[in-house]
């Protein structure tokens, strides 16, 4: 089957159901904001490290939240403003490639890359602790590291096979 009688075949189907097929590659201003504040997480980050600043940081801790928060706002709201002025995916290094030099956007790639590689595991260590909380499990290295791998390896697989259609 060639891709364009796949695509036909789906324009069938989508008709069928009286839907017109489209892509809209337009986010409003709304949109944009919660996109940048999802991915910002900061509240992944709140309850996955308020046990340790309480611990070590005590009542300076606490206060140190508003600020972290407003520092975090205000990184949302400029990835709300690039997003609504140019509209594409591909993160930092798509934004940079437009409005830099192609050094700079290299160099963006990696650092997003890195940081990626960094807080992806931190904030499935967060989940693991909270999931076992949730239901009773010992907070084991080994326990951890089994939900942490549970739910990658199925999050890993239906990611790939997505972008691979």
């Amino acid at each position: 089957m060639k891709k364009d009688d796949a695509f036909s075949e789906d324009e069938k189907i989508v008709e069928a159901f009286n839907y017109k097929q489209e892509l809209k590659r337009s986010l409003k201003s709304f949109s944009s904001f919660a996109i940048a504040f999802s991915f910002i997480s900061i509240t992944t980050g709140i309850f996955t490290n308020y046990k340790f600043v309480i611990q070590t940081g005590g009542p300076a801790g606490i206060w140190s939240w508003p600020i972290t928060i407003i520092g975090q706002l205000l990184v949302a709201l400029v990835f709300a403003e690039l997003v609504g002025i140019i509209p594409i995916s591909g993160y930092s290094y798509q934004w940079l490639k437009r409005l830099s030099t192609p050094f700079v956007s290299w160099m963006t790639g990696w650092i997003s890359f890195c940081f990626l590689i960094l807080v992806i595991p931190t904030v499935d260590w967060g989940f693991a602790l909270v999931f076992a909380g949730l239901f009773n499990i010992a907070a084991s290295d080994l326990n951890l590291k089994i939900i942490v791998m549970g739910y990658n390896c199925p999050a890993g697989n239906l990611e790939y096979n997505w972008c691979k259609n």
